[in-house]
């Protein structure tokens, strides 16, 4: 047809150096969409100048390459793209639920979603990493990592309220070592640190209940029985029950604080003891 034809020649006007071909007529009675295989628009084998070049104002602004390995490389900003599609300067993906996926070519569904996420009621707007419907792995799962707009980081939460939060367990160490069972961060080769603090839930936690009257303090009798037997002090763990199940800190300064409030009763009744028969040794002397 001469429309085409006509297009044709409209089309090489508008993009200089290069020679656009259709090798097949395309007649306005084909309502299917089936052209020839061998129909197309770019650049042909007899082509001197095979790479595609878009312009403005007489300045390239997109390039697509034609020959060589890199050929099918689209570069914006640059005449030399290196992957599918090369961009040099900035991309601005605007809007609400603008998302970037990557995913396998062979399947239907992309594996992991990059968006902005405009938040919700008390939340911040950011950046979220999820996991898309029909993904493999974990299936669809939101806010997997999110940086909101002030640099807070998020795991499994769209409002993190520290530098970094987490909802769920944490590892730091070996992939290899499992994250023992009631515990939300397993720090694998120990932590160094200036300070630390632990938190005790309530009063009773604590041993101060050594000191009230109704505490029933072993006597030194009961006391020595039981360490020659059990070969370690009363409510305090063996050594074979902590190399199995570890230290709970708060618990242990509890305990110890435990021996020590009943060694300072030990302590009184001593010098009670010790009083009493200083003022006995005193009435014999006296007679």
């Amino acid at each position: 047809m001469k429309t085409t034809s006509k297009l044709i020649t409209a089309l090489t006007g508008l993009f200089l150096g290069i020679t656009f071909s259709v090798n097949a007529q395309v007649t306005t009675a084909n309502t299917t969409n089936t052209y020839a295989t061998t129909a197309y628009v770019g650049s042909s084998t007899t082509s001197t100048f095979k790479d595609i070049v878009f312009k403005t104002n007489n300045v390239e602004r997109m390039r697509i390459l034609g020959t060589g390995t890199t050929a099918g490389n689209i570069g914006i900003g640059t005449t030399a793209p290196l992957q599918k599609l090369h961009v040099v300067g900035n991309i601005l993906i605007n809007g609400a639920a603008s998302s970037l996926f990557f995913g396998e070519g062979t399947t239907a569904n992309a594996e992991w979603g990059i968006e902005y996420d405009l938040g919700g009621t008390n939340q911040t707007n950011g950046l979220n990493f999820w996991k898309p419907f029909g993904s493999s792995g974990v299936g669809f799962r939101n806010f997997i990592l999110f940086i909101n707009n002030n640099g807070r980081v998020g795991i499994n939460t769209n409002h993190p309220t520290a530098s970094l939060t987490v909802v769920g367990n944490a590892l730091i160490g070996d992939t290899t070592t499992k994250l023992p069972a009631g515990y939300k961060l397993y720090v694998q080769t120990g932590i160094l640190t200036e300070k630390v603090k632990i938190a005790v839930a309530n009063s009773t936690d604590w041993s101060d209940y050594v000191f009230a009257k109704d505490y029933k303090l072993k006597t030194i009798e009961e006391l020595e029985a039981f360490v020659k037997e059990n070969k370690h002090l009363p409510n305090v763990p063996s050594a074979e029950e902590v190399v199995k199940e570890g230290i709970d800190m708060a618990k242990m300064d509890a305990k110890l604080l435990e021996k020590i409030e009943e060694l300072s009763l030990y302590v009184i009744q001593l010098k009670k003891e010790n009083t009493e028969l200083v003022k006995r040794i005193e009435r014999v002397e006296n007679k």
